[in-house]
């Protein structure tokens, strides 16, 4: 309930004054009321800190910092800062104790001489340094022991905290000013902490370089190696024993579409042997699927990218889809998938077997260690992240030997640019406010964005109503295909959007052809360049991320918006 100075709460978890509160009315439109708590008073007694076994405490906050008004009964109340964990995290992370470094220091000097400071750890490391002015004798005052350890002190803002002093090897009746003692201190505590970081290592790291036993402990066996150069190029990926498909000789054409009316133009592609079915929505993949397997050609159903706590069983929808292979985007969904034991494996509970498991590139493979982990866990085929440019591609297949044959690479596409909950068709296309009074207009809708340059950027819902917007322009590896496949790449990908149904066969054998060397991959940039959208309007072709570019320096990079404005101020 709330009162004319602050607000009771029922506590879940435990709350210090200092801490930040906001309170949910179930509006993310409206801004939420909320702030440092002041004072927690529980039975009219104000208590620095509270926890849920208080129950219900009355908190206040500073005057004007909360409407009181537009906090209602029943609203949550979530804790939006901690000073604790904030002190924590500036500590390191970790408690005070752990990160005190015990020291001993030792003071020496004669007359005549400069004053020395050594500081060791309890690692029998130690710094050192001397004061930049000698010990004279006192003429009136000498320096004490107290005066000395005062000008050294504890060794404050440092992980070093003095345990013990030592100043018998300083010799009686000198004078330093105290200044120099404090330099001569600071120099010798540098001093400790570069030798510290020299010598240190983390706990648990090793003491040599480990990538040479990574690579031994990937290397492919000897048996496996034999057979690999052995395979016949006509071997296809259908097998029953579930062997990965490594022994693919030569390059083969997949193609992702992502409409019905795609799907019926594929289908009608003789020599194409496998589609790829990445309907974010669920309406209508059953149709679609169907009309692949009637085809007799390969299935394959891409999964989400992002699984929710409460859609961790989507697993049992996809298998019920009969697929030949399903595209895994998920890490969670793929641990889920081989726990259960993998490719082959008979689940009783849906009657079905786990199909081939191919990799997509939201795994983030990016380097030959990640790559032959995964096709040794099990996955049969594999896209490397789209991080990596057509060279480091190129580099990847060369390294990993005979597993390149399950490599991947996406060379049509348009690069889902952004992702989010937030869902346009619900916003702009209906009055409602969720799936369950939206009527589900992404169904039956076609939405484009349009940049500031006239760019119309195709946004899809999944079956979670999320969003993905998809880049205008096509991204096209046209030009490097050939050096793709010389570096062991088996599979070469091409991934429909809103392009219009009459293209996917043209685009298919220009694709197809510039892979025999029939076409010239300036011919087939030329023509992606007329390829028009679901609209009509043609959006160009770029080489996107597969383009290996040099570092930009510091004066290339476009100025930030703050300093532009210093600039202004001169």
């Amino acid at each position: 309930r709330v009162s004319n100075d602050g607000v009771f709460v029922e506590l879940k978890a435990p709350l210090s004054c200092g801490d930040g509160v906001a309170f949910d009315r179930g509006r993310p439109e409206e801004d939420e009321e909320g702030g440092p708590v002041y004072e927690i008073f529980r039975e009219g007694k104000s208590f620095k800190q509270a926890t849920e076994e208080d129950g219900i405490v009355h908190l206040k906050f500073k005057t004007g910092q909360v409407r009181f008004a537009s906090v209602k009964k029943g609203d949550l109340v979530w804790k939006t800062s901690s000073k604790d964990l904030e002190q924590r995290i500036l500590r390191g992370t970790r408690p005070k104790d752990e990160q005190i470094c015990p020291v001993e220091v030792s003071v020496f000097g004669e007359e005549g001489e400069p004053l020395r400071i050594r500081i060791i750890d309890q690692d029998n490391r130690w710094g050192e340094s001397m004061s930049s002015s000698i010990l004279e004798k006192a003429k009136k005052r000498a320096l004490e022991r107290n005066q000395v350890l005062d000008a050294i002190g504890e060794l404050g803002n440092t992980v070093f905290k003095v345990s013990s002093y030592d100043t018998s090897g300083l010799s009686e009746g000198l004078f330093l000013p105290t200044k120099d003692i404090k330099q001569t201190r600071r120099r010798a505590v540098e001093a400790l902490i570069a030798e510290r970081v020299k010598t240190s290592t983390e706990r648990g790291m090793k003491e040599k370089p480990i990538l040479d036993d990574v690579f031994k402990s990937l290397a492919p066996k000897d048996d496996l190696a034999r057979h690999l150069t052995t395979a016949k190029s006509d071997i296809s990926l259908a097998t029953d024993d579930n062997t990965p498909p490594y022994e693919q000789a030569h390059p083969r054409i997949t193609l992702l579409c992502r409409s019905q009316a795609q799907v019926e133009a594929a289908v009608k592609v003789e020599w194409l042997e496998e589609i790829i079915l990445d309907f974010l929505e669920i309406h209508g993949l059953k149709e679609a699927c169907q009309s692949v397997r009637s085809s007799g050609k390969r299935l394959v159903v891409a999964t989400p990218r992002i699984l929710k706590p409460d859609e961790d069983r989507i697993w049992k929808f996809y298998l019920n889809l009969d697929a030949d292979a399903l595209l895994v985007r998920s890490a969670g969904l793929l641990h889920q998938l081989l726990d259960m034991g993998g490719s082959g494996t008979y689940v009783e509970t849906l009657e079905k077997r786990i199909p081939q498991l191919f990799g997509d590139f939201s795994l983030n493979a990016a380097n030959s260690i990640s790559a032959s982990l995964f096709l040794e866990k099990g996955l049969a085929r594999l896209c490397m992240t789209h991080d990596m440019n057509a060279d480091q591609l190129c580099a990847l297949g060369r390294s990993i030997g005979p597993r390149n044959g399950g490599l991947e690479a996406i060379v049509h596409q348009h690069l889902p640019v952004f992702h989010t909950e937030h869902c346009v068709f619900c916003r702009f296309l209906s009055d409602g406010s969720s799936y369950k009074d939206c009527g589900h207009p992404c169904e039956t809708n076609m939405v484009h964005l349009r940049d500031n340059d006239g760019h119309d950027h195709l946004v899809l819902a999944d079956m979670g109503c999320r969003n993905t917007v998809f880049n205008a322009k096509a991204q096209s590896g046209a030009n490097y295909m050939n050096s793709l496949r010389d570096a062991g790449f088996s599979w070469f990908r091409i991934e429909l959007v809103d392009e219009p149904a009459h293209l996917v066969e043209p685009l298919l054998q220009r694709y197809r052809d510039t892979l025999a060397g029939a076409l010239s991959p300036s011919d087939l940039w030329k023509w992606l360049h007329t390829v028009p959208d679901a609209n009509g309007f043609t959006q160009g072709v770029t080489r996107g991320s597969l383009e290996s570019k040099a570092e930009r320096t510091r004066g290339e990079l476009k100025p930030t918006s703050n300093h532009n404005r210093k600039f202004k101020k001169k």
